[in-house]
């Protein structure tokens, strides 16, 4: 009876294990081969650092994957996006364009980004948007163009809300939230981290299941990152005050190299006023009426005339144009909001 006992609780152990690990190795299989995975080089290093500033690998080819897109990237010569500067021999009115990843074309082929576009359209643009950049780092970019690229005719600076953001620790509502994301970045950067990540990074299920938690993520760290600067008081503060300064003091170091300047601001699909503002809104948490979202326009239209430049914004003016010119999660710019903003900007006869 005994026995009996035990070869049934045997039973009982293999068929409780067996049926888990059956259906972990069935989806495992249907992850691989019928959903979207990164591609071999997802992982490779695309990005390094030069004086202290970031920029492409020279020649590094990889890919920027997430859950809405899976695009290639490759660097120039220089370290700035192949494919977003004007072919040889260049021709045209020689554009200088600055920005951070909405310049560089996150999340589309290079092919498909505004600076394309224009060079399409017979202007010479040079593409030096790279992702992470603000005001003191377009400086930087400045001073290495007037070395090594031909004098602009223009000079183009595309902006977004995190320009003006004080500190990524905006992104936190409270203490323990920032302290559950420094214990995560220490545990994913020790050893025993590296080597878990190595192992999951072969698992179709981490892979499928990795950019749709990550965009979760993003998307609500952003929502507080970029809702900061917003605030009826920010742009009054010292943070708020240094970034603007940052910009004019940008302003006047272009103006040295060419009066003909544009600073276009790109409003966040969330900032619009239309109903994903309002979802936005619910997310960071705050009351709406701590927010002013006209008043970072008021300011750009002030200092650019102050200092003689040119302003636009780029805004959706529907639902249906929001959803069409933005990534619903990564927040960037989709191909047809490219499109859109190429063709706003033709309109302007830069």
């Amino acid at each position: 009876m005994g026995s009996r006992g035990f070869v049934s609780s045997i039973r009982t152990a293999f068929l409780v294990l067996f049926f888990p690990v059956l259906f972990f190795l069935v989806l495992e299989l249907f992850l691989r081969f019928a959903w979207i995975q990164p591609p071999p080089n997802f992982s490779r290093p695309l990005f390094t650092e030069q004086n202290g500033h970031k920029i492409l690998i020279q020649k590094a080819r990889g890919t920027n994957y997430g859950r809405e897109f899976s695009v290639e990237v490759a660097g120039n010569q220089y370290g700035y996006r192949e494919g977003t500067w004007p072919k040889e021999p260049v021709s045209g009115k020689v554009v200088w364009l600055f920005g951070d990843s909405f310049a560089f074309g996150w999340g589309v082929e290079a092919r498909d980004t505004f600076a394309a576009k224009l060079n399409e359209q017979g202007l010479a643009v040079y593409d030096l948007g790279i992702p992470g950049d603000g005001w003191k780092e377009y400086r930087y970019r400045l001073e290495w163009a007037k070395e090594h690229l031909l004098k602009p005719d223009l000079i183009l600076v595309v902006t977004y809300d995190n320009d003006f953001a004080h500190s990524q620790n905006t992104i936190f509502k409270n203490n323990l939230a920032k302290s559950v994301f420094d214990l995560r970045r220490a545990m994913i950067t020790s050893q025993t981290g590296l080597l878990i990540k190595r192992i999951c990074y072969h698992l179709g299920l981490w892979r499928a299941l990795a950019p749709w938690l990550g965009s979760e993520m993003n998307v609500r760290a952003a929502y507080g990152r970029d809702f900061s600067v917003h605030q009826k008081n920010y742009l009054d503060s010292f943070p708020g005050q240094m970034k603007l300064a940052e910009m004019e003091q940008f302003v006047e170091a272009a103006g040295m190299v060419s009066q003909n300047r544009w600073i276009v601001r790109i409003t966040p699909g969330y900032c619009n006023g239309l109903s994903w503002q309002e979802e936005a809104v619910r997310e960071v948490g705050k009351p709406k009426d701590i927010y002013d979202f006209n008043r970072l326009d008021q300011e750009l239209a002030r200092i650019c005339k102050k200092h003689s430049v040119q302003f636009f914004k780029f805004s959706p003016k529907t639902d249906s144009e929001t959803q069409d010119y933005y990534f619903r999660y990564d927040l960037h710019l989709t191909s047809n909001g490219h499109k859109a903003l190429a063709d706003e900007l033709q309109k302007l006869k830069l």
